[in-house]
């Protein structure tokens, strides 16, 4: 599969300072900028969905290829995810701190 995410560097810079600039980040804000930074491929990310709700967003982009091709197992991406969700709630807890 081909790369629908790739986004060049400027993009990416006007993403972060979008959210830096908000009062309050929202939970999509943080979302915007995990794909940003991860460079998730969408088809990937679809696949993975359907396969386990939320993997496509909080998964990285190594381990979305590795559980769609089947190398890793769905108890290590449901894991996984609510690592991930717990990481990115505080991070979204924390990034109006962090702008300042």
């Amino acid at each position: 599969m081909s790369s629908n995410t790739d986004i060049t560097r400027n993009e990416r810079v006007a993403i972060l300072k979008n959210i830096i600039n908000k009062p309050i980040i929202s939970n999509s804000d943080v979302i915007d900028l995990m794909r940003a930074s991860r460079s998730i491929d969408v088809d990937y990310a679809k696949i993975s969905n359907e396969l386990v709700p939320d993997s496509g967003v909080f998964l990285n982009s190594k381990h979305m290829e590795q559980f769609v091709s089947a190398d890793i197992s769905d108890d290590f991406v449901i894991e996984e995810v609510r690592k991930q969700k717990s990481y990115f709630k505080r991070l979204q807890d924390l990034l109006p701190e962090f702008s300042q």
